[in-house]
């Protein structure tokens, strides 16, 4: 904060974001940019058409690493696959954490039923071929990969972690927000959808 003053202008992703910054200014007497401004990012087109929504297939698209939640949404699935076994989870991503994530997967016994599928080249295919789209981020920025999921159609279920989704869904609308960390609403959110 202390190197920000020197700035002409600052361009934050979220309105929270955006908010913090000009709090945290005001408490340091106005010592920032003379510019602080939000500027959402834009989605661009994805391949394919909207997503038939026939699957049973969920889906979350990130890195995988600990802030991107999977550890939570395989806790969460233990309980949708005791509700819906037909279901399954795919988790799009690839990142340090994929080892411990399939011990995660395999300890559950859910090793058909959550399935790590690696980095892909096509967000649009991955997201074409699933149901609904979850997404259990500790942490998040502007998630655009809930911009590409409501692109395609897909109804969405995210954490209502700082900052990024509560600023695209809105609950019950568009959208179901999760209170962070929550593994049994999470769960229940998704067989919500899955279920309706």
């Amino acid at each position: 904060m202390r190197r920000y003053g020197r700035l002409d202008a600052l361009v934050t992703l979220t309105q929270a974001d955006l908010l913090s910054y000009e709090h945290a200014y005001r408490r340091r007497g106005g010592n920032g940019p003379q510019t602080l401004i939000q500027i959402p990012n834009a989605v661009t087109r994805l391949s394919g058409g909207p997503a038939a929504l026939t699957t049973k297939n969920a889906v979350t698209v990130g890195r995988l690493a600990y802030v991107k939640g999977h550890d939570l949404l395989i806790r969460a699935w233990v309980h949708v696959h005791a509700r819906h076994p037909d279901w399954s989870l795919r988790i799009v991503g690839a990142g340090p954490r994929a080892a411990k994530l399939q011990m995660a997967i395999d300890k559950r016994g859910l090793r058909n039923r959550v399935l790590l599928e690696g980095a892909a080249r096509d967000v649009g295919a991955e997201l074409d071929t699933a149901s609904l789209f979850v997404l259990g981020s500790r942490r998040e920025g502007m998630p655009m990969v809930i911009l590409e999921a409501m692109s395609k159609g897909l109804p969405v279920i995210s954490y209502d972690c700082p900052t990024g989704p509560a600023e695209l869904i809105t609950h019950g609308f568009d959208g179901l927000l999760v209170e962070p960390g929550k593994i049994h609403a999470m769960a229940d959110a998704i067989c919500t959808l899955i279920e309706n």
